[in-house]
């Protein structure tokens, strides 16, 4: 009997260990403020979240494709394997956050600031980051394959190979780490985004 307990309150702490606060989840959605939160797991897919705050917040896991996250505050959250698919993420600010594994497919993360985070695994496919800075920022793993990075700032980034560069494409702008290079891309060139909500 005893250890019939013991299973349930594990299954129980174990669960619960990976839900988000709805108290949190209520907040961001009347505030737009949500600093330090748990929003671990939850489904904000497609969600309107415009100059929104979630430094330091929890977020692992959370699905977030195709949600409006321009000028958005990220710095010193915990993304580890969020779905960040098809996301419009300008403007948006990484700074130290834990990006590991974070699918970011086809994501407009155009001038966004990603200075000293972790993209370990982080999966890039067919995304912008023309103008993004990426000041020590780990890439190390990353999938960049179809990747655009038209005057990214990335010469100081960590882990970067020129395998993975070979799968992106960018201009004469593009900064690199010294020895490495990028091909241009064959589209249209990118041109800055002034329109911050986009």
């Amino acid at each position: 009997m005893r250890t019939l307990v013991a299973i349930v309150l594990l299954i129980a702490a174990t669960s619960n260990s990976h839900a988000y606060d709805p108290n949190d989840l209520a907040r961001l959605r009347r505030t737009g403020n949500c600093f330090g939160c748990n929003l671990k797991g939850a489904n904000l897919r497609g969600a309107d979240l415009y100059k929104t705050n979630m430094s330091s917040s929890d977020l692992r896991g959370v699905m977030l494709r195709g949600a409006l996250m321009a000028n958005s505050n990220f710095i010193q959250a915990n993304l580890r394997g969020a779905n960040l698919s098809r996301t419009r993420m300008r403007w948006a600010s990484f700074g130290r956050a834990d990006l590991r594994g974070v699918d970011f497919t086809e994501a407009d993360l155009a001038v966004s600031i990603m200075a000293f985070a972790d993209l370990r695994g982080a999966v890039l496919i067919d995304a912008n980051l023309g103008s993004a800075r990426l000041h020590k920022a780990n890439l190390a793993g990353a999938i960049l394959r179809g990747a655009e990075i038209y005057h990214a700032k990335m010469r100081t980034v960590v882990g970067l190979t020129q395998e993975q560069l070979d799968q992106a494409c960018g201009d004469k702008t593009t900064e690199l780490p010294p020895g490495l290079r990028v091909e241009p891309c064959p589209a249209k060139p990118y041109k800055l985004p002034y329109d911050r909500k986009n």
